[in-house]
């Protein structure tokens, strides 16, 4: 039985209402959040399972919306489209969660939702749902719900008792870039305000927030710039990139779809910024005249401009390691860690660390010795 014919299968276990198909409306609730990214996606063709990193290990998230009904006009997205809508009701997105997660299908629940008025009724009901899943059915593991734009300080308060993760998508990356795609959230107030309430909240896996990337025509510059920002004053546990794609019946079906490799150098980016502490500044000498990134790695290009020659392992600082391609915070400890010991003085020894020395080899010199000096590899 394929992935898809097993969640169908379950939810014809649960108390569905009789207007909506038990099929579709999984599948409807599952599909319509497309951009609402917290992993990629699981072997499945129904797209309602996806993987993701919970702490130190990745997890099967059983991933939809409450309900695909929303008032918002967002240009980009699929839920604006005028076309017949689903809604789950606490009851049901409970037991068909518990049915999934009871049958080993996934380990954890990432939950968001349209609007179709006032925010506060749709996250009073996906409030409920976690609260039937935590209470009811005494589920202990991870949940990540989206807070909605405008939502109440107290309602957030209640869901970060009741999720590990909250987030709130930024979707663009300035108020003028936002007034393009739609005219109904106030980038300041509905969503900036919510992410200081959020940077306050004891969440065990912290707060997060997402871009739909090139879904306007803004540049990479004006993303990191943000997401630097995000990380400074709000403290984000991560940023999330959806590259965009046009959605047949929205505003923006005619745009050309977004290369996913721009998506994948925005996360290599992020990266750098969030856990090796590379500046900003870095990121910013390496960026094309119209303020994006290549489709190089940018790690190496950093390190192209960050060492004149190659850097001697023995001596160098972590930073410095941490900036050689090939080496990461693991590899890095464990150089920190051996020079105690004595010299580091044979590149043998270097890979048994778990360096990856053909990205590190024009970076590095080892008891004196150089494969090849950095202006050779450029």
């Amino acid at each position: 039985m394929t992935m898809q014919e097993k969640i169908v299968s379950l939810s014809a276990h649960s108390f569905f209402d009789r207007e909506s198909s038990r099929e579709s409306k999984v599948v409807s609730l599952s599909r319509a959040n497309q951009y609402d990214t917290c992993g990629s996606a699981a072997n499945t063709d129904l797209g309602a399972i996806y993987r993701a990193e919970n702490g130190q290990k990745g997890c099967l998230l059983f991933k939809t919306l409450y309900t695909n009904q929303c008032s918002f006009d967002c240009k980009y997205c699929i839920n604006a489209r005028k076309e017949k809508k689903s809604s789950y009701t606490p009851p049901e997105l409970a037991k068909t969660f518990m049915g999934l997660y009871r049958r080993n299908l996934v380990d954890g629940l990432f939950l968001s939702s349209g609007i179709p008025r006032d925010p506060e009724i749709i996250m009073e009901k996906m409030i409920e749902t976690l609260e039937i899943v935590r209470s009811r059915y005494r589920f202990g593991g991870y949940i990540h719900m989206k807070v909605l734009p405008g939502a109440s300080y107290d309602s957030i308060k209640r869901a970060s008792g009741l999720a590990q993760r909250l987030s709130i998508n930024l979707e663009a990356p300035s108020k003028d870039r936002l007034s393009c795609l739609s005219g109904t959230k106030d980038y300041r107030i509905d969503i900036l305000r919510r992410q200081r309430w959020l940077s306050g909240m004891n969440l065990s896996h912290g707060h997060t927030t997402q871009f739909v990337v090139g879904a306007g025509d803004e540049s990479d510059l004006e993303i990191l710039n943000m997401l630097d920002f995000e990380h400074k004053n709000f403290g984000i546990q991560r940023g999330y990139f959806s590259a965009f794609s046009p959605c047949r019946g929205t505003a923006l079906e005619g745009r050309e779809k977004t290369e996913k490799l721009r998506e994948v150098r925005l996360y290599n980016t992020d990266f750098l910024l969030r856990k090796y502490n590379f500046n900003i500044r870095e990121i910013k000498e390496i960026l094309g005249e119209d303020g994006n990134l290549s489709r190089e790695d940018p790690k190496v290009l950093v390190a192209r401009n960050y060492f004149v020659k190659p850097v001697d392992v023995n001596s160098a600082s972590y930073d410095e390691l941490l900036h050689v391609p090939g080496i990461g915070e693991v590899s890095a400890k464990r150089i920190v860690e051996r020079r105690k010991r004595g010299l580091i003085k044979r590149r043998r020894e270097l890979k048994e660390m778990g360096v990856v020395l053909r990205r590190a080899d024009a970076f590095v010199k080892v008891n004196g010795w150089s494969q090849r000096g950095v202006c050779e590899y450029v």
